[in-house]
């Protein structure tokens, strides 16, 4: 039979190792341990390194890419801006689904817009965030994916997406589904009825589950 002693020393031995294993994960250089921390500089850094990109742009994002531009291509844009673009990715498979006029990619990180204007050198890229963006023109579709979980002003976001907006155009937003999401870098955790009721206040809004995201809508209203 074994001693108490003995079994307590073990249960320390195993706790010392889950804890040591844990804080070198947490500090391990990869690319969701830099996002986490929310910062422009951070995702400088992930988009400048080569290794970090590929790991960033792991197929699960890019097939999410390849979906969201499935559902932008239905509502058949001329004139597209994706507020967020990252690295470009989403402007480059919606551009291979159907011929825009204009593509106009925003980021906050000039290192990710850096691979944008490679991958799409068609589109212009903007670097600016979000609060502070000023375009002197109107797009028939605003895209931005997976960027108001970031931040501490998502109402003043939408009033931007808003302003970019066509009369007649749509604003497609996604985030990832509150209910399940545990992301430390992310501020902002909403269900598919608090997020609906979020958009509802910029226009005609709709949400739908799509995987592990919340997919929205907003019609503005005209005039």
């Amino acid at each position: 039979m074994l001693k108490p002693a003995y079994l307590a020393h073990q249960r320390w031995r195993y706790e010392a190792w889950r804890l040591g294993e844990d804080f070198r994960n947490r500090h391990a250089v990869t690319a969701p341990n830099i996002a986490r921390r929310n910062t422009r500089r951070a995702y400088q850094r992930v988009y400048r390194d080569r290794r970090l990109l590929d790991e960033y742009l792991a197929p699960s994002r890019l097939r999410f890419y390849e979906e969201v531009a499935d559902a932008c291509a239905g509502f058949e844009p001329r004139r597209v801006v994706d507020v967020g673009c990252g690295t470009g990715h989403l402007l480059a498979a919606l551009s291979e689904r159907i011929q825009l006029e204009r593509a106009v990619g925003v980021d906050h990180a000039a290192a990710g817009l850096v691979v944008g204007r490679a991958l799409l050198p068609a589109a212009e890229f903007v670097e600016a965030d979000i609060y502070h963006l000023r375009l002197a023109e109107a797009f028939d579709l605003v895209v931005c994916t997976e960027v108001l979980e970031h931040l501490k002003g998502p109402e003043r976001a939408l009033e931007t997406l808003a302003r970019l907006c066509a009369d007649d155009g749509v604003i497609l937003v996604t985030v990832p589904d509150g209910r399940d999401d545990e992301f430390e870098g992310h501020v902002n955790f909403w269900g598919p009825d608090e997020f609906r009721a979020l958009l509802s206040g910029y226009g005609d809004a709709t949400v739908s589950v799509m995987h592990d995201c919340l997919f929205g809508t907003i019609r503005p209203p005209r005039g």
